[in-house]
């Protein structure tokens, strides 16, 4: 796995600490809702440009990592108060239906998802 160590802002500290406190507290999800009509047609009447083998998740996740790939702050992980280490691959966790249709999802990473 690649990457480089850099300095850390001092206002990036404050913020350090800002989350440290606010981790103490309870954990807020977030729902997103988005219009994927076009995405939908575009992946039905151009089958061949991937195979046809592409999920509306894999989609997602694709679009998703290019997004995060493209913003290095965040993909940074925090050593200390003066220093960040900066992610080259997106990693990105999701849930997907049991191999033996158990009905329980399980917890799968694609690896280096910016790169799919």
């Amino acid at each position: 796995m690649g990457g480089k160590i850099i300095k850390v802002a001092k206002r990036r500290k404050l913020a350090y600490i800002a989350l440290k406190i606010a981790s103490k507290r309870s954990l807020v999800h977030g729902f997103l809702e988005a219009d994927v009509t076009d995405v939908k047609k575009i992946l039905k009447e151009n089958p061949d440009s991937y195979n046809g083998n592409l999920s509306m998740t894999a989609y997602v996740i694709a679009c998703y990592a290019r997004a995060i790939h493209e913003h290095p702050d965040m993909r940074t992980y925090t050593l200390m108060f003066h220093r960040r280490y900066i992610f080259d691959e997106v990693d990105v966790s999701t849930l997907i239906d049991h191999p033996e249709g158990k009905g329980i999802p399980v917890p799968y990473v694609v690896r280096d998802a910016n790169h799919r």
